[in-house]
């Protein structure tokens, strides 16, 4: 048998081969950089996901919700001719006992289009009863709005040809009076204050008339018409739950709205707070967290949980402001809406507050304190009947979020694998490389060594 020597190598192919004897190839130094690389970007997704702002930074700043959060709105206001107006005289005892045909028609008629959504845009406005004889120049054809028992009503014509007019006699809850004229009879005046009404409607000037024998002298104003108001409650100090014990709760199928009693009583009660910064306060802080627990428990026996202070976040699926009918509270705006919590599913719940835009930018960041007030029933997108609690809001806070026990072990282990990767991955490349060096020494040795 003959033995076969190994080829001869090079000296490049001596090194090529060391290196591949080296205790850490190329490829597996490759390897354990991309793998200390994507440990690293999962620790920082980890920690961008547990710091990131849960919503866009457009809320307003927490606390009590009132009324004037919303400013004024630009609507457009029917075209009042001041110039014409000026032809009505009321300086005189005599003047006030003629109603100039010509402009009054005129304002009348244009009075048509005065809506209660433009008092509502310019703050409800209310005659100065006080000033009115000084000013009455100066303030015609201006817009009002007033409350007040009918004294007198009659629908008459003034002129064979003319149209039909509601005239009313009217007096304020402070007993002062004034006429109110109208082109539209009322529909409905009788309800649960009796014949206690609200209207809007542009001033025209100090008139006079006899009324069952009685000379009566009084500001004159022209509207739309009558609409049927209750006397305003005072402030509601403490929560009434005679009142709130007598709220239905819909079931399936028998839906109800939400503006009843116990919703008026309980935004009284929320505005109110809002004046009191310590009792505010006190309110919420030992209140429960709404959580599911609770849901079912609501869902199956309401009655016992109505006014219960709750603390309550979600994100919302749905907001929307409306302008609120006659009430109690004198609100002009009330603000709504769904929100919807990942524990809890598809199910739904409904918050409302008196005021417009209360909910507009609000987020998973914020922490709601509220009111239970009742179950409310609804039917979805889909047909399918559904039932939701429904909240009145008192105000806002910044929600404060914690961090489990899980989610900080979590975090330790990452950032251990991470820190036992790093110094493994120095470790082995500072190794390699004095591997690799000694390794080039003893070849140049041996080298030297052949060729003596």
């Amino acid at each position: 048998m003959t033995s076969s020597t190994p080829p001869k190598l090079s000296k490049k192919e001596e090194l090529e081969r060391l290196k591949r004897r080296g205790p850490l190839q190329r490829r597996e130094r490759v390897r354990l950089v991309l793998l200390t690389a994507g440990l690293g970007l999962a620790i920082g997704v980890f920690l961008y996901i547990q710091n990131r702002p849960l919503d866009k930074d457009d809320f307003r700043l927490p606390g009590p919700i009132t009324e004037d959060q919303a400013g004024p709105v630009d609507v457009v206001f029917p075209p009042v001719d001041i110039d014409e107006l000026a032809e009505a005289k009321d300086a005189t005892a005599s003047e006030r006992l003629v109603l100039e045909s010509l402009p009054f028609s005129r304002l009348l008629s244009l009075s048509q289009s005065l809506h209660p959504g433009h008092l509502d845009a310019i703050g409800s406005p209310t005659l100065d009863f006080e000033t009115v004889e000084a000013n009455s120049k100066e303030i015609r054809g201006t817009p009002y709005r007033l409350r007040g028992d009918v004294k007198d009503l009659r629908i008459q014509k003034r002129a064979v040809d003319g149209p039909e007019e509601t005239w009313t006699w009217i007096r304020t809850d402070e007993g002062k009076d004034f006429f109110y004229v109208s082109l539209n009879p009322p529909e409905e005046l009788f309800g649960s204050d009796g014949m206690y009404v609200v209207v809007e409607g542009f001033y025209y000037k100090i008139y006079s008339q006899l009324i069952e024998g009685e000379k009566v002298t009084a500001p004159l104003l022209v509207g739309r018409g009558l609409r049927p108001s209750v006397h305003k409650d005072p402030p509601a100090t403490n929560l009434d739950f005679a009142l709130l014990g007598r709220v239905k709760d819909d079931v399936f199928g028998g839906r109800t709205e939400i503006e009843d009693a116990g919703y008026w009583h309980l935004l009284n009660f929320v505005s109110t707070l809002a004046t009191d910064e310590k009792r505010y306060d006190e309110e919420f802080d030992n209140a429960v967290h709404f959580d599911k627990k609770l849901l079912l428990a609501l869902a199956a026996d309401p009655a016992p949980y109505r006014g219960k202070a709750l603390k309550l976040y979600g994100k919302p699926v749905l907001e929307w402001s409306e302008a609120s009918p006659e009430n109690p509270q004198r609100l002009r705006f009330g603000s709504h809406a769904f929100l919807n919590k990942y524990e809890f599913g598809d199910q739904f719940v409904r918050i409302a507050a008196p005021s417009r835009d209360a909910f507009k930018g609000l987020g998973l960041r914020h922490e709601l304190l509220g009111y239970f007030l009742r179950m409310w029933a609804f039917e979805d997108k889909e047909g399918n009947q559904r039932r939701t609690p429904v909240f009145v809001i008192a105000g806002v806070r910044e929600r404060k979020i914690e961090t489990s026990m899980l989610e900080s072990q979590i975090m330790q282990v990452f950032l251990t694998l991470f820190l036992v990767f790093v110094i493994g991955f120095v470790y082995l490349i500072r190794r390699d490389k004095k591997q690799a060096q000694q390794a080039i020494i003893e070849l140049r040795e041996r080298r030297k060594r052949f060729k003596k």
